[in-house]
């Protein structure tokens, strides 16, 4: 006989009756489950994995695929049967049945979660998803809680999640008797039904951040989660998710804006919370980069104008109750670089030829300009300067000191040159080019060249940037 002081229910008495441990009264045990809080709600962090109902009866365990998908009633599996190597990590996989089996799957207090249960884990992660839905099927819902929700650790190709609030989803993949999607993805059951045959899941992938509401067969298997509410939570630090940063870049200045998320007070009313940043990774907290902006729970947002050029600013929120102060994940952002991608013509006497979803670089070199490679020609020392108007967004291309190969460039606004017959215009649809940059579209309309042996080489390309 042993007490048990972390089982569900604050400590119990158990015994073992020669095949496993049960409460004095006979029942199964209240076996411990770690757990997270997020608002108010409280989430079991590792995936299920338990053999029998709540009254004792067993859970078939069924490895035959062909009976498997034939199965009305409750039923797991490890992943491709094999426990040694995926049982300890991933858990056990469950049919529909299983998990709405009225002889119940979870300890006391514990409930398998609802779609009104997901939307509101979903909403404190992301304010912008639609978390109004209660009966979908195959939707998307958010397409950044995935990151939060998933592991930062065990994805294919390091393909891992930020795991913001620990919930540790790690990508234990699918059966349908079959298996599939082993470090790929991850789906844990809603107790909803989508119709007779068809339940609903939860649903991400490794390729982005998506979450998904997605139906499939009720013999399918997937992971569980648990869900409790109402239970009295000990106050313990704030939860807050990685800041986002989005970037209005070159019009009419750079403008840093930061998005941070208070996910849960842990139980005690948030006094205070704001955004941090410095040039020092790794920094503390300090009057002197310290932006206070409010307190509670939710959403909270800053912006920052002109950050300094050629610097990395590190950022993280942070939030403070009555047991601390909480930090995020540290993000930075470097004002020097511009991410784009490139796509137009080179007209060449000996090689014309398309530029075609070419990703290019932009260095930048003073607040108005920026340093690239001319055309596709970078790696042969080829690069231009691209100026800025700010007040009329006109752009002018010039020949970068960096240039090896020549000192000048001109540029075609009016006609491409008549020294070499035969030129057309195939992407900027127009004999005339005003070389311009569009702050709405973020991406740069240019035509140039410059004089070889045989005569002019003309580039034209629109660079779209991306960050």
């Amino acid at each position: 006989m042993i007490y048990c002081t972390d089982c569900l229910n604050s400590g119990e008495w158990q015994g073992f009756n020669g095949q496993k441990w049960v409460k004095m009264s006979g029942e199964p045990t209240s076996d411990y489950l770690p757990s997270i809080n997020v608002g108010y709600q409280n989430w079991s962090s590792k995936n299920l994995d338990v053999a029998h109902y709540q009254n004792g009866d067993p859970i078939p365990q069924v490895t035959d695929p062909t009976q498997w998908r034939s199965l009305t009633t409750g039923a797991w599996c490890w992943y491709n049967n094999d426990s040694a190597t995926y049982g300890a990590k991933y858990g056990r996989l469950y049919n529909w049945y299983a998990i709405n089996d009225p002889r119940g799957i979870a300890p006391p207090g514990w409930r398998v979660p609802t779609m009104t249960d997901w939307n509101k884990l979903i909403s404190f992660l992301d304010n912008t998803a639609d978390t109004s839905i209660t009966s979908c099927q195959d939707c998307l819902i958010s397409t950044s809680v995935g990151r939060e929700l998933k592991s930062d650790s065990g994805w294919y190709n390091n393909l891992n999640g930020s795991n913001s609030i620990g919930f540790n989803g790690l990508p234990g993949g699918i059966s349908y008797g079959d298996f599939f999607s082993i470090l790929l993805s991850t789906q844990w059951w809603i107790s909803n039904e989508s119709s007779p045959s068809s339940g609903i899941y939860i649903y991400t992938g490794v390729y982005d951040d998506n979450i998904y509401y997605l139906k499939d067969p009720k013999t399918t298997g997937c992971y569980v989660r648990l869900v409790r509410e109402n239970i009295n939570l000990k106050p313990v630090l704030p939860m807050l998710r990685s800041p986002k940063i989005t970037i209005n870049r070159l019009y009419p200045a750079d403008t840093l804006n930061v998005e941070g998320v208070v996910v849960s007070d842990g139980s005690s009313p948030i006094t205070e919370r704001g955004i941090l940043w410095s040039f020092h990774p790794q920094f503390s907290i300090s009057p002197a980069n310290k932006i206070v902006l409010g307190n509670g729970i939710g959403s909270f947002s800053y912006s920052i104008n002109n950050p300094i050029i050629d610097s990395t600013i590190f950022i993280r929120t942070y939030a403070i109750n009555n047991q601390g102060t909480s930090y995020s994940r540290e993000v930075s952002f470097n004002s020097n670089n511009l991410n784009a991608v490139s796509n137009g013509y080179f007209y060449h006497p000996a090689a014309p030829r398309a530029i075609e979803d070419l990703p290019k670089t932009l260095t930048r070199i003073s607040p108005t300009s920026w340093e690239t490679e001319l055309g596709d020609l970078g790696s042969s020392g080829y690069y231009i300067i691209i100026t800025i108007d700010t007040l009329t967004n006109g752009v002018t291309v010039t020949s970068s000191p960096n240039n090896t190969q020549i000192s000048s460039i001109v540029m075609f606004t009016n006609s491409l040159p008549s020294t070499n017959p035969g030129y057309s215009p195939q992407w900027l649809q127009s004999a005339a080019c005003t070389n311009t940059y569009d702050p709405i579209g973020r991406k740069f309309k240019l035509r140039y060249g410059y004089l070889g042996g045989s005569g002019y080489r003309v580039v034209e390309e629109i660079i779209q940037l991306i960050n």
